[in-house]
């Protein structure tokens, strides 16, 4: 499995992705937060890209349904990659066009520090 995901704080979607990103793993994570978003309420995601590959080849991933239908509930997104794949991901991550806003970071630390630093900015960083 390249995809995991945990919760932390009963509000914080850690999720560490290894190797090639697969689509049904995407979609099985967004599924288990969809369930988490209809018993807490907004969510905040650490996205930990973990010797990261990119993602498999697939016609499946032009879906939008998730971010159409719950971006709302998602407070803020912090990645954490290698900075080779930052404009990849941030594009990938729909960086500039989700309400909430989504930064890259190079360390885990620094990206927890952005996620529980008070109210989310209202624009999309980088």
């Amino acid at each position: 499995m390249s995809m995991e995901m945990r919760i932390e704080n009963q509000h914080l979607l850690v999720i560490r992705v290894q190797g090639v990103l697969r689509r049904a793993e995407l979609d099985e994570c967004q599924r288990a937060a969809v369930k988490l978003i209809r018993t807490v309420g907004r969510v905040a995601a650490l996205l930990l890209l973990d010797g990261f590959q990119g993602w498999e080849r697939s016609d499946a991933w032009g879906d939008m349904r998730f971010l159409v239908e719950h971006d709302d509930n998602v407070e803020k997104i912090a990645i954490v990659g290698e900075e080779r794949w930052r404009d990849d991901v941030m594009m990938f991550a729909a960086a500039g066009l989700r309400t909430s806003p989504v930064r890259y970071f190079n360390d885990a630390d620094s990206a927890r520090g952005w996620l529980t630093d008070g109210p989310p900015a209202s624009a999309t960083r980088r």
